[in-house]
């Protein structure tokens, strides 16, 4: 009921799963067409419509397809952009939290469109890094500014300025870090970039960090009789929040990973996609738990 969820129309997790998997169905098979075509001039286009088709499928306005599941995602990703004009539910920063943690597929989606308009891209072996595209930074900072608006939304509303204005600060914070990030990437000499980078960096990893444990999951009562945690637990086995505690802050602070690999491209690549797929794992269980503690 927190989600607002119609029993009569909303889905199990067999149908859930069949919009991923058709969508995982058209990656794989345009991949192996565009890796059999590579010399085609046409497989340049084979991106954009698979971006184009992936589209269709999460929007399409008509009754098919799971279309109320599908609108209710609409209904929310709608509220989460004009997050100002809407009192704040609780679908509402949920799925725009999630938003937060596919800040790595958001920006490299520009791939799909802007290589062949601009020249901007791999060819070859002329590669051009994501971070030099000067819509990188912008793309990165919408999740965390939609956040930054709901939380003065719910300030508005509720007047209660140490929760809402406390966790405007962390998203803040992340902006800063995105255009930091996107200043050191292109002036990678500066030390006073770098400086400043890994300053701002620190400074969000704990904050995230302790929001996620004693406010989302509402962890480290040091009062209650189960050590560090809370007095009421959905879960039997107390290793769970203690594991889900202790990968959050390594997930938190991954991205020293980055920095401490040798220089090669290659590994900052797939270092990058694990750090990614890392930070995906860290919401679902960020999510299992909140929701528990809702």
């Amino acid at each position: 009921f927190i989600f607002e969820f119609n029993p009569r129309n909303s889905l199990d997790y067999r149908e859930f799963l069949e919009i991923p998997a058709l969508m995982f169905l058209l990656l794989a098979g345009t991949v192996a067409l565009e890796s059999s075509m590579s010399l085609n001039p046409v497989s340049v286009y084979y991106p954009h419509i698979l971006g184009a088709i992936f589209l269709s499928i999460t929007f399409l306005p008509f009754n098919i397809f799971y279309y109320d599941a599908r609108r209710w995602l609409m209904d929310a990703l709608k509220r989460i952009v004009l997050a100002p004009l809407f009192r704040i539910e609780f679908r509402d920063f949920f799925v725009a939290d999630g938003l937060n943690s596919l800040t790595f597929s958001m920006v490299n989606s520009q791939l799909l469109w802007r290589p062949f308009l601009h020249n901007i891209g791999c060819f070859g072996d002329n590669c051009v890094s994501t971070s030099q595209f000067i819509y990188t930074p912008l793309i990165a900072m919408l999740p965390p500014l939609w956040r930054l608006l709901q939380c003065f939304r719910r300030y508005h509303d509720t007047g209660r300025a140490y929760i809402h204005l406390v966790n405007a600060g962390k998203y803040f914070s992340t902006i800063i870090l995105v255009y930091l990030s996107f200043l050191w990437h292109i002036n990678e000499k500066s030390i006073g970039l770098f400086a400043s980078f890994i300053g701002i960096q620190i400074i969000t990893s704990v904050y995230t960090f302790l929001w996620d444990v004693c406010m989302d999951w509402s962890l480290f009562m040091l009062n209650s009789p189960n050590f560090l945690l809370r007095d009421e637990l959905a879960f039997k086995h107390h290793s769970f929040y203690y594991f889900a505690i202790i990968l959050n802050l390594f997930l938190r602070f991954s991205w020293i990973l980055n920095l401490t690999l040798p220089v090669e491209y290659t590994d900052k690549i797939t270092m990058a996609y694990i750090i990614a797929f890392g930070e995906i794992f860290r919401r679902w269980q960020w999510i299992i738990i909140r929701v528990e503690n809702e």
